[in-house]
């Protein structure tokens, strides 16, 4: 035993003994005959050390109860069935701080979902984002709403928003709304919505959702995703090969991409923008049908936005506030805060091209993030002179070789900050001198003819960036969704967003 353990152990056992020692004073009714052992375990467990050792049951003395706390006397008698059947648990209900706001759950299912709020640890995080906290729970009683709305069977989702903690243009209240509107087949279903307020300071809104298994991004980060990769089988290394079983690159794509235009109309028909586009926010349900997600910064006529910075046209509603969108799949005219607003639709239009230019782009190989010292191999066997350097312990020891993660490049390069992601744009799609060509671009701050790049021509086209969609023609099947996105990405990616078209009439012109 190293010798600081030993005196831990020594200084911890005479630091009992005094403990004891001086409580054994104070009751005056101990006997300091006995061993420190007995002692030591009659004090803790309120018996003697030949009891603890047998095993034998100890007695604890409590003190009487006071005479105002003492049990009423039993005036009639009860017969010993009854008495012996345990109470009947009353049906839970939510607290008085709680309050539903939205539910398609039965009156079975709320008692069960509030019970199972009190149960912390059954609440297991599964993401974090800027302003919310996304979790998943077992809930067993709603597996057929959860079902049919393409959840995983006895899961739920919640997304948990303390109201102090969310900045514009996030708005949990806003989004309960528009997906309390919404009913689509490729859009997130709202189960249920409730705020909790333990205090006049605090509020939390809970929105539950089914759990959706598989997100996009996991299968475009995928080695095995490609148009030349055989059909996707139950057995492939991936979670979501037993859902798209049977499935192929050109298949799967091609019904995605008709899903999400569909999602998309349907949300524009309703007056809903997205503004966050991206593979992130698009999940696959166990029905195999794609799921648009998150509608946290979402925008409508219905809710207007005001800005310092911005104000629109008078009867014209636009979008004011531009710090939305994610890195490569922000919309131009959102880099450069329109003082008159903007066209949310058509921002999302451009987000949808860079997500359907994601199915085409490149894999990338990145090393992994280093682990601890679990990572590291033993020592290889070193020379006289490596020895005389690092002598044992402290001898450097190899590490392995480091884990190749894959992720899926973008369109463009959001890597450098807004004024980079600017700067590859206008590489490729070139950048107009006059306003003629880019209307909006007379409200950007700052306006056009005072951008801090070189009017240029375009390098090029968006399609040189997808190397998969060449070998997209010489798959079966593949000629016509290799021609149709010949077609239409170039539209979904102009600057101008009056240039680009509608969701539904790309809608329109895929037919693959």
């Amino acid at each position: 035993m190293p010798p600081f353990e030993k005196w831990r152990l020594d200084f911890n056992e005479k630091l009992d003994r005094l403990g004891e020692e001086h409580l054994n004073k104070l009751r005056g009714n101990r006997s300091m005959n006995s061993s420190y052992e007995e002692r030591l375990a009659s004090m803790r467990g309120a018996g003697s050390a030949a009891e603890t050792m047998a095993g034998a049951p100890q007695q604890r003395h409590m003190p009487p109860l006071p005479p105002d706390m003492a049990p009423m006397p039993q005036t009639h008698p009860v017969p010993a069935s009854t008495a012996a059947a345990p109470a009947a648990a009353p049906a839970y209900s939510p607290p008085s701080t709680t309050h539903i706001a939205y539910s398609q759950f039965t009156e079975a299912d709320k008692q069960a979902f509030f019970a199972l709020l009190d149960e912390a640890h059954l609440l297991l995080p599964v993401g974090r984002g800027l302003c919310s906290v996304v979790s998943k729970a077992p809930m067993h009683t709603a597996t057929p709403v959860l079902e049919t709305h393409g959840g995983v069977r006895g899961w739920l989702c919640l997304k948990h928003v303390d109201i102090d903690e969310q900045n514009a243009p996030h708005d949990v209240e806003r989004e309960v709304a528009l997906l309390r509107a919404t009913r689509h087949d490729h859009v997130a279903t709202l189960l249920a919505a409730f705020t909790e307020t333990p205090d006049a300071f605090t509020t939390v809104h809970h929105l539950a959702m089914p759990l959706y298994p598989v997100g996009l991004l996991a299968i475009l980060d995928a080695p095995h995703f490609a148009p030349h990769a055989p059909p996707f089988a139950a057995e492939a290394p991936a979670a979501w090969g037993a859902l798209l079983a049977g499935e192929t690159y050109v298949t799967f794509v091609g019904a995605a991409m008709r899903q999400l235009l569909d999602a998309v109309a349907y949300l524009h028909a309703e007056g809903i923008a997205h503004r966050d586009i991206k593979p992130a926010n698009v999940m696959l349900g166990t029905d195999g049908r794609v799921r648009l997600i998150d509608l946290g910064v979402a925008w409508s006529p219905a809710f207007p936005e005001t800005t310092a910075y911005a104000r629109a046209e008078e009867g014209v509603p636009r979008a004011m506030i531009s710090e939305v969108g994610t890195g490569a799949f922000r919309a131009p005219e959102l880099l450069f805060a329109p003082t008159r607003g903007y066209d949310a639709y058509q921002a999302d239009m451009w987000s949808l091209g860079v997500l359907f230019a994601s199915f085409f782009t490149a894999l990338q190989e990145t090393a992994a993030p280093d682990g601890d010292d679990e990572d590291w191999d033993e020592a290889p066997a070193l020379a006289s002179w490596e020895r005389a350097l690092w002598p044992a312990p402290g001898r450097p020891r190899a590490r392995r070789a480091a884990r190749v993660e894959t992720h899926r490049a973008t369109l463009f390069d959001a890597s450098r900050g807004d004024i980079g992601l600017a700067g590859d744009l206008f590489d490729v799609l070139g950048l107009p001198s006059s306003v003629d060509a880019w209307p909006e671009a007379a409200h950007f701050q700052p306006p056009l003819a005072q951008f801090p790049f070189v009017p240029r021509a375009a390098q090029g086209s968006v399609l040189d960036r997808l190397p998969q969609l060449a070998a997209l023609s010489d798959v079966p099947g593949g000629a016509p969704l290799a021609a149709w996105v010949r077609a239409q990405l170039p539209r979904l990616v102009r600057l101008s967003a009056s240039a680009r078209p509608t969701a539904r009439e790309v809608l329109a012109s895929l037919d693959v």
